[in-house]
């Protein structure tokens, strides 16, 4: 499941992935005044099993705010995301660049080398309640 820029309100409820990349939230500033945010996105009780990506790391629940400091805005792209009752084997949770009002709670990780990444340092008010393994 990958949600890439411009969605709005969108619920994300009770799905299976098996050796997938997992669920991803990526909002996109594509410059020119070109803005596909991700705002009010839930993800609630999904499951990935065996996560992987094309290229052989780890896949599992991601979310991403594309931020580019030469572009006019330069805020973030994602915005107001839920990750609740969500599980992961052999999976990890990662945050990327640009995201604001996160919030984890009640997610569980299984046999996970990473757990929750948060990577660049323009992300904010992230949240976690609850969490094993995280």
């Amino acid at each position: 499941m990958q949600l890439y820029g411009g969605m709005w309100h969108a619920v994300v409820a009770n799905n299976t992935a098996l050796r997938a990349q997992g669920f991803i939230i990526e909002g996109l500033n594509h410059g020119q005044h070109t803005y596909m945010p991700c705002y009010f996105v839930e993800t609630l009780h999904n499951r990935v099993l065996e996560g992987v990506t094309y290229d052989g790391s780890v896949g599992g629940f991601a979310v991403s705010g594309y931020y580019n400091a030469s572009q006019p805005f330069t805020g973030a792209m994602a915005a107001a995301i839920v990750y609740r009752g969500n599980v992961g084997d052999n999976s990890a949770f990662s945050l990327n660049d640009a995201v604001t009002d996160v919030l984890y709670e009640d997610n569980a990780l299984t046999n996970s080398d990473t757990g929750l990444t948060i990577r660049g340092n323009t992300s904010q008010r992230v949240f976690l309640r609850n969490n094993n393994d995280l």
